[in-house]
């Protein structure tokens, strides 16, 4: 996962496992933030919890 979002070797030699996790969790939330913002919200309805 870390080579995926682009860290080279040296980089990842110099950082802690807790560091990348750190680092791909930032990523994976910027790139899920863009999914969501192409998704409306809205408030739910009467159907809605009538069909949950």
């Amino acid at each position: 996962m870390a080579k995926s979002i682009g860290f080279n070797l040296d980089e990842m030699s110099m950082m802690t496992i807790g560091d990348m996790l750190d680092q791909i969790e930032e990523y994976v939330e910027a790139h899920d933030q863009e999914k969501d913002h192409n998704t409306a919200e809205r408030p739910a309805t009467q159907a809605d919890f009538d069909g949950f």
